[in-house]
């Protein structure tokens, strides 16, 4: 005859469960941070990369519209990229040609010659 044996999980065994299953989610969070953390000079590039994919693609799909093939497409998107992103960099780091002055004597932008 098999002998009816009354299984019971002590308090102690479930709270060691459920004390084990935090400090795994724990380490996992540690583990993709540091993952993170060593491969951000693979990583910066590649989201960058990825963002402006998801950015530019409209332009791309505006000008395949246009009868343009996407190769093509995405060469012009590029190249206005890189004419347009120098003065839009440059007038994000001197804010102050935003501002209207009404000093003649004095220049513009103090990052500009007089």
């Amino acid at each position: 005859m098999a002998q009816n044996v009354n299984m019971q999980v002590s308090p102690n065994k479930t709270s060691d469960i459920g004390l084990q299953t935090r400090l795994l989610k724990y380490l996992l969070v540690l583990a993709v941070v540091h993952a993170i953390y060593f491969f951000r000079s693979l990583l910066l590039p590649v989201s960058v990369a990825l963002l402006l994919s998801v950015v530019l693609r409209p332009l791309v799909v505006l000008l395949k519209r246009l009868q343009i093939p996407n190769s093509i497409g995405a060469a012009i998107v590029v190249l206005l990229l890189v004419v347009f992103l120098p003065p839009a960099r440059f007038l994000i780091k001197c804010p102050c040609l935003w501002a209207k002055s009404n000093m003649k004597s004095q220049p513009i932008c103090p990052c500009l010659p007089p």
